[in-house]
């Protein structure tokens, strides 16, 4: 197959004040241009979320809260924080490891230093059922 590679779908649930409380990831492998493997993974992103690994969030992200005097470290993520990482898929890094770490050995794939992902935020509709909202695609 011409240009095969690993590329990944990557969401995160968030509510309508930009908390981030959950990730999920699905790997697959891509084949042809970068543009076919970006319309692929779009098209997936629409329902995979359903089936897709949950992660946490990494704890060097938690938020900390305050109440009174007291405060708490919330196993949550704010939406403005993925402006100010080093790459927008780093709040994944180590879902992807565990993806990753669930390839078979004999197929000895690996998720690229820089892959090609998908990620969309997942929000609550009016019946409080997560649904996508595709935010767009780039190669990180």
């Amino acid at each position: 197959m011409e240009n095969r590679e690993v590329i990944v779908n990557l969401w995160y649930v968030r509510d309508e004040e930009g908390i981030i409380y959950s990730l999920r990831a699905r790997a697959y492998i891509g084949s042809g241009s970068d543009a076919e493997k970006v319309e692929f993974l779009q098209r997936r992103a629409l329902l995979d979320y359903l089936v897709a690994d949950p992660f946490e969030i990494p704890q060097r992200f938690h938020v900390k809260i305050m109440e009174g005097r007291a405060s708490q470290m919330m196993p949550v993520a704010h939406i403005s924080m993925l402006q100010t990482l080093d790459s927008p898929i780093a709040l994944f890094e180590e879902a992807l490891k565990i993806v990753e770490s669930r390839f078979p050995a004999q197929s000895q794939l690996e998720i690229p230093q820089d892959p090609l992902v998908c990620t969309t935020p997942l929000m609550p509709n009016e019946q409080g059922v997560i649904e996508p909202r595709i935010s767009g695609q780039v190669r990180y």
